[in-house]
């Protein structure tokens, strides 16, 4: 079945239901939502790590981060 089939179908059924219960699933949608997009996030995040070390291990991190200080004046 297609898949707007099923979002109208979902919509012209949500039309007839009471403000309160369109509210409820408004919220229940949002929370659903938003667990997915931490999902998303956590996981790009997660593949982030360690990128670019090796740029970092030769280097002297506490003498960059003075001479970086430094600089601001």
């Amino acid at each position: 079945m297609d898949s707007s089939v099923n979002i109208n179908h979902i919509v012209n059924e949500l039309e007839k239901l009471d403000y309160n219960s369109k509210m409820s699933i408004l919220s229940r949608l949002v929370t659903l939502i938003r667990k997915e997009d931490k999902a998303i996030t956590a996981s790009s995040l997660v593949g982030l790590r360690g990128l670019g070390k090796e740029v970092w291990q030769k280097c002297d991190t506490s003498g960059y981060v003075s001479s970086e200080r430094e600089s601001w004046d």
